[in-house]
């Protein structure tokens, strides 16, 4: 598996104004210029120059603007503005995930959360919105896997998905993000390896245990199982009655002691955690009302 987006969302301030110069004359001062028929749209809020990592923020901000042809921000327009990756940019197969998609502009601005499903570069986003011209943000790349804060000969990757079960709103069953619905099933999902074994995967002969810590949640167990072509360790959860804002959780895992060989020393029991500390807000949550 080894990827893993436990992504925070950031906050989005999108701020409109009439756009237009006010000409000074005898005693007094005109108005600002009034905004003409809304023609196109304008990516007023880029999305990140730099690289979208598990380290930072995974979740990012996009303002789009409606506009009239001089530029002016047409502030009474409600025009619903749907954004989605540039065909042909990124990894092949990615898909974007917003909070809400389409948005209807308020005060001629539409403003989304959103994040990108898998690891690349070059991703690029495109706003449309029928009638008007279409716009192309800058580049965004989405950075590789950061390894946990205490590793020691365990190295985890951790990431969190939308369950097929129990949502309130249509969602694929690994559909990876850290925006989730009250009410809504969240599956983390866990990949290690033992860098003393050189790279051998955390199986349950070698795991003693394997958990994931909610606050104010009982403890998740996580079961490993076949996934694909992968096999991995996965618990659900349930997001209802949980609190709203951001949720911190730790993925910890405990080794069996490994006995010697005829080319290695007997392993001790290993510990590793992948959480909060030392990589915020790589493992946070962040919870939202249903509607």
């Amino acid at each position: 598996m080894r990827k893993h987006v436990n992504r925070a969302a950031t906050g989005i301030l999108a701020v409109a104004a009439l756009a237009g110069a006010g000409t000074i004359g005898t005693g007094a001062v005109a108005g600002a210029a009034t905004a003409g028929p809304a023609t196109q749209l304008v990516v007023t809020t880029q999305p990140p120059g730099s690289a979208v990592t598990t380290a930072q923020s995974g979740t990012f901000a996009v303002a789009v603007s409606v506009e009239d042809a001089g530029g002016n921000v047409a502030a009474t327009s409600t025009a619903a503005v749907k954004l989605a990756l540039t065909a042909g940019t990124g990894t092949a197969g990615a898909t974007l995930s917003c909070f809400t998609d389409p948005v209807s502009a308020s005060a001629g601005v539409a403003s989304f959360m959103c994040s990108i499903s898998a690891y690349g570069t070059g991703y690029t986003l495109t706003a449309t919105s029928p009638g008007l011209a279409s716009a192309t943000s800058k580049p965004v790349s989405v950075a590789a896997p950061v390894q946990g804060d205490h590793p020691r000969h365990l190295a985890l990757y951790v990431d969190t998905v939308e369950g097929s079960g129990g949502n309130p709103k249509p969602a694929g069953a690994c559909a990876m993000t850290n925006l989730f619905i009250q009410g809504q099933q969240v599956v983390f999902r866990a990949y290690g390896d033992d860098l003393s074994l050189d790279g051998v995967p955390l199986t349950p002969q070698i795991v003693k245990s394997a958990y994931v810590v909610v606050p104010g949640a009982p403890r998740l167990q996580l079961t490993y199982g076949a996934h694909g072509a992968s096999a991995f360790w996965s618990a659900p959860w349930m997001t209802t009655g949980y609190a709203l804002g951001v949720v911190n959780f730790r993925v910890v895992f405990v080794t069996q002691p490994i006995p010697a060989t005829k080319h290695r020393k007997r392993i001790p029991s290993q510990s590793a955690e992948f959480s909060q500390q030392g990589l915020a807000p790589s493992s946070m949550l962040t919870i939202v009302p249903a509607s």
